[in-house]
């Protein structure tokens, strides 16, 4: 009898799974969307870009970011004033997005994939600092923005503000959606560490006066390449 019992379960379970198989295959997957708050460590570094000629003039002064999460992400955002041959400052705002992937633990191997960015913000209690999108050039995966309309003031102030975090990226890996990253306070940040950038600005404002005053010229392509 238990025999009997054992055998009837056993058919039963495989018409149970024929039809369970037949219902899955029969039917379109549900999707939807959704969000949900994960922990993420993050780690991040605040720099000053400062880049000297060969005579140790400056022609470049920015702060750059680079945020590297523990999903393999890294974002790079720069922002600087450059001194070109042609003896005018401009402004380069240039974001990275890099996927890091570990191939192999011992020896270390590693592979990257950069990805395309479309735009990019900062952003501080829901306002816009400042930001750009990508322009019809298709060359290059980066986001690469050359202004040449400065104001040296407003200037200073978002390079200081660069440096000193507390506020929140918005890149757009895709185009209508941005991926939001939250940058803290940088504790690195004293009330007098603005004062570095202040120097560096005044000193590029001095070479391009001593140029255009003496004709001498320097070739600096080199420095579209900064990051």
């Amino acid at each position: 009898m238990a025999l009997t019992k054992k055998i009837i379960l056993f058919i039963l379970s495989i018409i149970f799974t024929i039809l369970l198989l037949a219902a899955t295959t029969s039917f379109s997957a549900d999707k939807f969307s959704g969000e949900t708050l994960e922990p993420n460590s993050r780690i991040y570094t605040m720099e000053w870009t400062s880049i000297d000629n060969e005579d140790n003039k400056i022609f470049v002064c920015g702060a750059k970011l680079s945020t590297f999460d523990f999903s393999g992400r890294k974002y790079i955002f720069e922002y600087y004033l450059i001194l070109l041959d042609n003896d005018n400052i401009v402004a380069r705002f240039e974001v990275k997005a890099i996927q890091l992937s570990i191939n192999n633990i011992d020896p270390p191997e590693t592979e990257s994939l950069e990805m395309k960015v479309y735009g990019a913000k900062i952003t501080r209690e829901n306002k816009d600092l400042f930001g750009a999108t990508r322009d019809s050039n298709p060359k290059g995966k980066f986001l690469g923005i050359e202004f040449t309309q400065i104001d040296i003031e407003k200037d200073k102030q978002l390079i200081k503000t660069l440096f000193g975090g507390n506020y929140n990226l918005e890149i757009f890996i895709m185009p209508m959606t941005p991926v939001i990253v939250p940058i803290l306070k940088n504790t690195h940040y004293k009330k007098n560490s603005g004062d570095i950038i202040d120097v560096c600005i005044r000193e590029l404002q001095e070479h391009q006066n001593e140029r255009r005053q003496t004709g001498i010229k320097y070739f600096t392509e080199n420095s579209y390449k900064i990051g």
